[in-house]
């Protein structure tokens, strides 16, 4: 399916909406989310790939987004991840974790296992020009 925006997407159908394994892309072919889709809704575990590395990673809410407080963004490592509280995708507050491994969810999608979050409380700040950030000591997990 390609979209106005040249966006595209490619997956299985159901009578006619989508029901399966889907992939998204970007206008320019990059891959940008990985999931299911259930009678036409998003289901289970996606993955959101972040342009320049790294993933948000988790099942999605009842809207369909990656929202929640078991959402884990994994580094570009594929090793460490933050793991929290997330709304549509973008980080609230989350605790360091590392992956452990996964398993496979409805035959095809891997699902991150990770050990227990801990440590600092990390958040999403939007720096200015006035403003950075209220932990400049803060170092990354």
């Amino acid at each position: 399916i390609k979209f106005l925006d040249e966006t595209w997407l490619e997956g299985f159908t159901k009578d006619g909406v989508l029901h399966g394994f889907s992939r998204h892309f970007d206008g320019k072919n990059r891959l940008t989310y990985i999931g299911m889709y259930r009678n036409g809704k998003p289901f289970g575990t996606w993955w959101k790939i972040i342009r320049g590395g790294g993933c948000v990673v988790g099942r999605v809410d009842e809207d369909g987004k990656l929202s929640g407080t078991t959402i884990a963004y994994l580094y570009p490592d594929f090793k460490s991840a933050l793991i929290g509280t997330f709304k549509d995708g973008e980080m609230v507050f989350s605790q360091a974790a590392q992956l452990t491994g996964h398993t496979t969810e409805n035959s095809c999608i891997k699902r991150p296992v990770f050990t227990e979050p801990d440590g600092r409380l990390y958040q999403r700040e939007i720096s200015t020009h006035e403003f950075v950030t209220s932990g400049p000591t803060l170092a990354d997990p």
